[in-house]
């Protein structure tokens, strides 16, 4: 799997459209079942619950409370409170997880992976504390042994930060 010349045409893309449609078939899934998809807990786990999710496409639409209290925002920056960028990729990151559990729902654990690259990331606006983030995700490729996931962070209607992050399935 080669993207390396592909990459900035992807990452443009990004900018330009939204990864889970509108349309998605809707799918309520809370705080339980995600913890049946990811192994994180406690302040990791950055997905509070999945309400799309398009086979067709290969894409969900997730999302998430970040509160005042959220890891991250103590000390990222005092007096100017910001999400940092490194959590909004693992963020998205964990709704590809979520994606891939749902792909392949033979699954009765979390799906087990390690990254092995993140081929891009841009931060195009703040997050900050007391905001509903809207995450999608969108498996782009996937050939057994390593998957290629493009997401989003979304606030309301504000783009904040995109990402393509490839990983090993172990």
């Amino acid at each position: 799997m080669s993207i390396e010349g592909d990459v900035e045409g992807l990452a443009r893309s990004l900018r330009r459209r939204r990864l889970c449609s509108p349309e998605a078939p809707r799918l309520e899934l809370g705080t339980a079942e995600v913890e049946r998809m990811l192994p994180h807990r406690g302040a990791m786990r950055l997905v509070d619950a999945v309400e799309a999710f398009d086979p067709r496409s290969r894409s969900l639409r997730a999302r998430t409370w970040l509160g005042a209290e959220a890891l991250g925002f103590d000390g990222h920056f005092p007096d100017q409170p910001v999400f940092p960028g490194v959590l909004q990729v693992e963020m998205a990151g964990q709704a590809g997880l979520c994606l891939g559990w749902l792909i392949d729902d033979s699954r009765d654990g979390p799906v087990d992976v390690r990254v092995l690259k993140i081929h891009h990331a841009t931060f195009l606006a703040p997050i900050e504390p007391d905001t509903l983030v809207t995450i999608e995700a969108q498996a782009l490729d996937h050939d057994g042994l390593t998957g290629l996931l493009a997401g989003q962070l979304w606030r309301e209607e504000v783009l904040c930060s995109t990402a393509i992050v490839e990983v090993y399935f172990v």
